[in-house]
């Protein structure tokens, strides 16, 4: 933080600040994205490893845990629930690659943005 006899009041035009508020919005929704698939990536590594336990297992008795409960079923039930979630996150993925795809097209635009404000 700046002392006070350094502060500086600088006059910004309106558009000027409509460009920075602009380039905040965009940098957000970009970095909203990319934890949303960092999340998404997590649960998939989850998901592998809850489908290799259930291979391993030497029971037909699996407990899966949906919302707070357990519910015990087989293990082939317990595969079809992990592989149905693994397509259902696999999805949601590639919606979210395809919104960070055009974010990040408009990285050369909020760029330009972010110099004209600055300048």
């Amino acid at each position: 933080m700046l002392a006070q006899q350094q502060e500086v009041e600088a006059d910004v035009r309106k558009e000027d600040q409509l460009r920075i508020n602009e380039f905040g919005r965009n940098n957000a929704q970009l970095h909203d994205v990319r934890d949303q698939k960092k999340a998404l990536n997590e649960t998939l590594d989850t998901l592998d490893d809850a489908s290799t336990d259930v291979m391993m297992g030497e029971g037909d008795a699996v407990q899966l845990l949906i919302g707070e409960s357990f519910v015990e079923t087989s293990e082939e039930a317990a595969q079809e629930y992990i592989e149905k979630r693994v397509e259902e996150a696999k999805e949601e993925l590639h919606k979210l690659e395809a919104v960070e795809s055009k974010l990040e097209a408009r990285q050369d635009v909020r760029n330009c943005l972010k110099k004209k404000a600055l300048v």
